[in-house]
């Protein structure tokens, strides 16, 4: 089986992040641990946060990597969630392009800081007014 989970993960190597979970339909197995999974992102992917948690997590991860850009440098200003099912954040910025990599690694410390193990999080940018 475990062979068969690294083969999956190698496969799918651009989402390492989604929760492998090995099932038989003929033998039964594993369904009690897909179910708790279920259970678990459901809960995580409904979760709310304030503000001002969402702040410090955004600035603890501009200190961590400022972001950079080609023409104009791109400043974060703040970040508000905007929904559920997955977790939603606006990011207010300058209007300076957002690179995808950066978008990335904004993303995987969203979740960290705010302890989303297997939630994904959706992010966008805009241009504070």
């Amino acid at each position: 089986p475990q062979a068969v989970i690294d083969e999956v993960r190698a496969r799918l190597h651009f989402s390492q992040d989604v929760p492998v979970v090995a099932l038989s339909a003929l033998r039964g197995d594993g369904f009690g641990p897909f179910l708790d999974l279920l259970d678990l992102l459901a809960e995580e992917s409904s979760r709310e946060f304030a503000t001002s948690a969402l702040n410090a997590a955004l600035e603890e991860a501009v200190r961590q990597r400022s972001p950079s850009g080609r023409h104009k440098l791109p400043r974060l200003y703040y970040i508000t969630q905007t929904g559920i099912y997955p977790p939603s954040f606006l990011v207010f910025t300058n209007g300076a392009s957002i690179d995808a990599h950066y978008r990335r690694f904004l993303g995987r410390r969203l979740r960290q800081s705010l302890g989303l193990q297997w939630s994904p999080v959706a992010l966008r940018f805009r241009q504070r007014p």
